[in-house]
C-alpha cells in the first residue's frame, strides 16, 4: 500500500480499502487454480461440477482485481482448455482499451502505463491528474500451477522450489503479450505472431532493472526459440544467466535444450563454437555456471 501511494500521492484513506478489496479479488486467482486442481483430480461427476463452479467463481473475482492481472488469468483458463476465440478475445480488449494505469509492482521501475489508440507504453511519470487512473498489478503463478499455465510458464513455476520460493511474478505486459503470442502461433497467423513478439521484445527491454526480469528474459527466448530464430533465443537466454545466477533460474535448461535442437536440426560445426561461460556466482547455494559451459556447435549461417 506504501508504494501506491507514493505514486499516486495519496493518503492511506483514500486507497486503504479499495487496495484491501483489490488484494482479496487477486488472492481469488490463486484459489480458483487450486479449485480447478482438484476439479481435474476428482472422478465423481457431483464433485466436479461443485468444484467447476467455484472455480469460475473465483476467476470473476480476479477478474474485477485490477485492469490486466485478473484478466490474463482467465484468459489462461480459457487459453489452457484451447478455447483461443474466447481467450484472444479477452487479451485484445485488455490491451487495448484506452487507459493510463498505475503500476505499483515489481517487475518494472516505470510506475505508469498508457493505452492510446492501440498503442502501449509505459514511463516513469504518471498524468497531471489521477482521476479515472487504474491500477495494474503483476500476474502470479506457484509452484502448484505447472500443469495449469503456457509451455514457457510451466519451466519458471517448475525451478520455484530450488530457491525457496513460493511464486513467481511477470509484469502484465510481459505476460500479456506472451499469451497474444502464443494464441496466434495456434492460428498460424505469422503477421500477427511477429507483431506481438516485437511488443514482447520491447516490453522486456523496459523493465530492465525490475525484480525477477530473468522470467521475462526466459520467455522472450522461447518464443524466439518457437520460431527457430536461435540466435536471439541464445542472447535471451544468456542475458538470463547474467541477471540472475542461481539454480532457479530454468535458462540454463533452455540452453540445453536449445543445443540439442541444434544438434537435432544438424546445425553445426566444429570449427565454430559459441560457449555459455564465465557466469561464476559465489552465494550460497547457486550454481557455478562457469564450471557447466552450454555448448552450441553451428552449420547453419543464419545462426551467428
Amino acid at each position: 500500500m506504501q508504494r501506491l501511494m507514493t505514486i499516486l500521492n495519496k493518503p492511506p484513506a483514500d486507497i486503504d480499502e479499495e487496495l484491501a478489496t483489490r488484494c482479496v479479488n487477486l488472492a481469488a486467482a490463486v484459489i480458483a487454480w487450486k479449485f480447478f486442481t482438484e476439479f481435474t483430480e476428482t472422478i465423481r461427476n457431483e464433485e466436479k461440477m461443485i468444484l467447476m463452479a467455484a472455480t469460475k467463481c473465483a476467476f470473476n473475482m480476479a477478474w474485477n482485481a485490477d485492469a490486466l492481472a485478473g484478466k490474463l488469468q482467465v484468459a489462461t483458463f480459457h487459453f489452457l482448455h484451447k478455447e483461443y476465440v474466447q481467450a484472444l478475445s479477452i487479451l485484445d480488449s485488455a490491451v487495448s482499451a484506452t487507459s493510463v494505469l498505475c503500476y505499483p509492482a515489481w517487475c518494472s521501475k516505470l510506475r505508469f502505463i498508457s493505452v492510446t489508440n492501440g498503442t502501449i507504453q509505459q514511463s516513469a511519470e504518471g498524468p497531471s491528474s489521477f482521476k479515472n487512473v487504474g491500477v495494474a498489478f503483476d500476474v502470479m503463478f506457484t509452484k502448484e500451477n505447472i500443469q495449469h499455465v503456457p509451455y514457457a510458464i510451466q519451466f519458471e513455476c517448475a525451478l520455484l522450489g530450488e530457491a525457496n520460493i513460493n511464486f513467481a511474478l511477470f509484469h502484465p505486459l510481459v505476460y500479456a503479450f506472451y499469451l497474444l503470442f502464443e494464441v496466434h502461433c495456434t492460428f498460424v497467423d505469422t503477421r500477427k505472431r511477429d507483431e506481438y513478439i516485437l511488443h514482447l521484445s520491447n516490453i522486456v527491454h523496459s523493465t530492465e532493472g525490475g525484480l525477477e526480469r530473468h522470467h521475462a528474459l526466459n520467455i522472450l527466448g522461447v518464443c524466439f526459440q518457437k520460431m527457430e530464430n536461435l540466435h536471439e533465443a541464445f542472447s535471451r537466454f544468456s542475458q538470463s544467466l547474467k541477471e540472475c545466477q542461481n539454480k532457479a533460474n530454468a535458462a540454463v535448461y533452455h540452453l540445453v535444450i536449445l543445443a540439442f535442437q541444434c544438434l537435432r536440426d544438424r546445425r553445426f560445426d566444429w570449427g565454430n563454437i559459441l560457449s555459455l561461460e564465465g557466469f561464476n556466482c559465489h552465494q550460497n547455494n547457486n550454481w557455478e555456471v562457469s564450471k557447466r559451459h552450454v555448448v552450441i556447435y553451428r552449420r547453419d549461417p543464419g545462426f551467428q
